[in-house]
């Protein structure tokens, strides 16, 4: 692999093309080439040790080329002298490894709720004065000196209103055509624009609000051919399509749960973006953020992972309406003949419109419980079937969910519990093997059994997959 970097990076060379010119060759002497495929990775492998040279009391940002240092403090002085010694070991490495920022495009933001540090010092290079300003671009949000997003909500509202005048062209040249379209081309060009860096602006609260609504309100009566005096709330409920606040409040939801599922559960309400998302959903529906299971991986399974153990041979051997009779003696005979010796268990889920429960039965064991009503029958048949394997010895696990283990064989899923069962089934000597449903295995129907009776229990309090709460979350606010 060295060896490769090498030859892809050595004796590179370049020429620009200006007006139909081309200048002369040049090596490239430093950089890497832009537009190959391998170049963002080797690009991350060179500013990766830029972090050991940062002082632990100040935290980084890396996103690519572009770098932010944060020192927080109670005391102007002291976080200035902290900037500064931080932004003196930036320009060493930078020297140290060849590269180079731009100071004369870097900026000093002083953030500070009360406004009482109006002459805070600039920072120094040897060359370059970094000015204090009263804002500054983070990627594509403008955070302003007091965290107020006034300043990024006046700049989107701008932005908007190109993507108005196209959402009213469309509009008036396809007047009689598919509205639901018409609102997937505004969700694109529109809403997406809006909330792009939402669950960090979404701190601004009302005023932003009040600020954007308006531009969401617009594309609304455009696509719906309404008048102005037309009442909002009519045109909202006549097309189907949520109030602001109500759509504000999914999506930061949406991008709370999304940050809750990449981290352990104790650390959910530490971060003030899941504070203002719980607050928010029970000021609608007077729920809160639940506890979100974490997910063991954000990737695929990886390539050099021992897979688990799938049986597929009675999906194989049967057809579709086979008669119970033919399926429980091909069933009895694959029992009798591979798992014999195996501890058992077969497992089932159960959902109605109210409950869900799970259902467990296997030798010596009967495990009948209801988890929360926000998990869908998928989560039901996933949820930690491997617990009940003993640590030694083989055992099989029997269930008719055809989805769960394919989710489990594919190796792709992002569902917690699947991830579970994956991680748990390289640790025990575990199979599983899929089985026709209500089909008369007498075991199979014992599971049903307790997983109906289970959605009857007093509810387990467990974290849930962030799909499952998400998707609820949605169906209550539409109803709100």
């Amino acid at each position: 692999m060295l060896k490769y970097a090498h030859s892809f990076l050595d004796d590179r060379s370049f020429r620009v093309f200006v007006d139909g010119s081309l200048s002369d060759r040049r090596l490239l002497e430093n950089g890497i080439p832009q537009g190959s495929v391998i170049s963002p990775t080797l690009f991350n492998i060179a500013i990766s040790s830029i972090c050991k040279h940062i002082p632990e009391n100040i935290e980084i940002l890396l996103y690519a080329d572009d770098l932010i240092l944060i020192a927080i403090g109670s005391f102007a002085r002291a976080v200035r002298l902290k900037a500064q010694a931080a932004l003196n070991n930036v320009l060493t490495w930078a020297e140290q490894h060849g590269l180079q920022f731009s100071i004369t495009k870097s900026k000093l933001l002083h953030i500070c709720n009360g406004g009482r540090h109006k002459n805070v010092p600039n920072l120094e290079t040897e060359d370059v004065t970094i000015e204090k300003v009263p804002s500054a671009r983070v990627l594509v949000v403008q955070v302003d000196a007091k965290l107020k997003f006034t300043k990024h909500a006046e700049i989107l509202v701008k932005e908007c209103q190109n993507r108005l005048s196209i959402i009213k062209a469309i509009s008036r040249r396809y007047a009689g055509g598919n509205r639901q379209t018409l609102f997937r081309i505004c969700d694109s060009l529109l809403i997406a624009k809006i909330f792009h860096g939402f669950g960090l602006y979404s701190r601004g609260g009302e005023k932003i609000i009040e600020r954007l609504q308006p531009v969401y309100h617009t594309a609304i009566r455009s696509i719906s051919r309404a008048l102005r005096t037309s009442p909002i709330l009519s045109l909202l409920a006549e097309s189907g399509q949520l109030p602001f606040k109500h759509l504000m409040t999914g999506r930061l939801v949406n991008k709370a749960c999304s940050w809750l599922e990449k981290r352990p559960v104790e650390e959910a309400m530490i971060c003030p973006m899941v504070r203002r998302a719980s607050e928010c959903l029970e000021q609608l529906t007077t729920s809160q953020i639940a506890t979100i299971s974490s997910l063991k991986r954000v990737s695929d399974r990886a390539w050099d992972a021992v897979e688990p153990k799938i049986d597929w041979s009675l999906k194989n051997e049967l057809r579709a309406h086979e008669a119970p009779s033919k399926i429980q003696a091909i069933f009895r005979e694959t029992q009798t003949r591979q798992y014999s010796t195996s501890v058992q268990f077969f497992t089932d889920g159960f959902l109605d419109k109210d409950s869900v429960g799970l259902g467990v039965h296997g030798e010596n064991i009967d495990i009948s419980m209801r988890i929360p009503d926000c998990c869908t029958i998928f989560s039901a048949e996933a949820l930690t079937v491997t617990e009940n394997a003993p640590t030694s010895g083989h055992s099989v696990i029997f269930s008719d969910s055809a989805s769960c283990i394919q989710a489990i064989d594919h190796g792709k899923t992002r569902h917690p519990w699947i991830q579970a069962v994956e991680d748990a089934s390289t640790k025990k000597n575990v199979t599983f093997c899929w089985v026709p449903s209500h089909s008369g295995i007498s075991e199979n129907e014992r599971a049903d059994f307790l997983a109906a009776q289970g959605r009857t229990n007093e509810c387990t309090d467990i974290p849930v997959p962030v799909k499952d709460f998400v998707k609820s979350v949605h169906s209550k606010l539409r109803q709100a």
